[in-house]
């Protein structure tokens, strides 16, 4: 692997232990996570919600200091916590997206201190709730304002872009993550892509092991849109949802295709190169 995440070893669900960590947002009961069979604590929004201190450093620097690869951060955006909490005080659910992103917009701007190379936003609801793309874009800019000298990823899971690619390609933002297992209408949306892709082709949550020559053809499949060099390969969604033994295999199974596929364009360019033809 070149680049990893803290993995969320002790805050497995973000948006609930982020959310939970501010000030004016109490913790409720179990709530389901979309349409998975793992659940996440309620947050409810009982006051004007404020940032006062770092909330996801500890882990991050368990990771840091324990690796020799880089590690980027991973932050849930405010459309998404939003989603999932219970607003008891705001007049609007625009009114809180907002507010989440002026607070946590803190959050991002801690974690470029720390010179975090890449700060990863987690956002799967917007591809459950498209008509917000506005508001979702407002929230999104007043996120990363200000924010300078580290890669901005957008990360999308359990679902397409479809509708709503040009807006998101429109954000102040260097890599657009995609799920390419449970959005299968992603890949023909490729064509025209601006921005860096994470593609998600492997599949976070079921043990099944991919076959490797199918990675490989998807990954190529990408390179015929977008230039490798911009490409990111990683799994459809967080790993959560698998035993440790699965997830290593499947991300060792990542790497080895991920090395062929390489290996196989390094090969055609050489041939067209060499002859003018592939």
């Amino acid at each position: 692997l070149d680049i990893i995440t803290e993995g969320q070893i002790v805050s497995c669900y973000l948006e609930s232990f982020t959310a939970c960590q501010l000030n004016g947002v109490e913790r409720g009961g179990l709530i389901r996570y979309f349409d998975t069979n793992t659940f996440l604590r309620h947050p409810i929004i009982k006051k004007y919600v404020k940032w006062t201190h770092p909330i996801l450093d500890f882990d991050y620097f368990n990771a840091v200091l324990n690796s020799n690869k880089p590690v980027k951060a991973v932050i849930p955006g405010p459309y998404t916590i939003a989603r999932f909490s219970k607003n008891e005080f705001y007049k609007s659910f625009d009114d809180l997206v907002l507010r989440l992103a002026e607070e946590l917009n803190n959050e991002v701007k801690y974690f470029t201190r720390l010179k975090a190379p890449i700060i990863q936003i987690d956002e799967p609801a917007i591809l459950r709730n498209k008509q917000d793309i506005e508001l979702f874009s407002k929230a999104f800019t007043r996120l990363v304002d200000g924010v300078k000298n580290t890669k901005i990823a957008l990360y999308t899971y359990f679902g397409d872009i479809e509708g709503i690619i040009e807006p998101l390609q429109d954000l102040p933002l260097d890599i657009i993550g995609v799920d390419f297992i449970y959005g299968k209408k992603n890949y023909k949306l490729l064509k025209g892509f601006k921005k860096e892709l994470g593609l998600g082709v492997v599949d976070g949550r079921n043990t099944r092991l991919e076959d490797k020559a199918d990675l490989i053809t998807d990954i190529i499949k990408a390179t015929e849109f977008v230039d490798p060099e911009k490409i990111y390969i990683n799994p459809s969604c967080g790993l959560i949802y698998l035993p440790r033994k699965d997830a290593k295999l499947k991300l060792t199974n990542m790497v080895e295709a991920t090395k062929r596929a390489i290996g196989l364009i390094d090969r055609a360019k050489l041939e067209f190169d060499t002859n003018g033809r592939i």
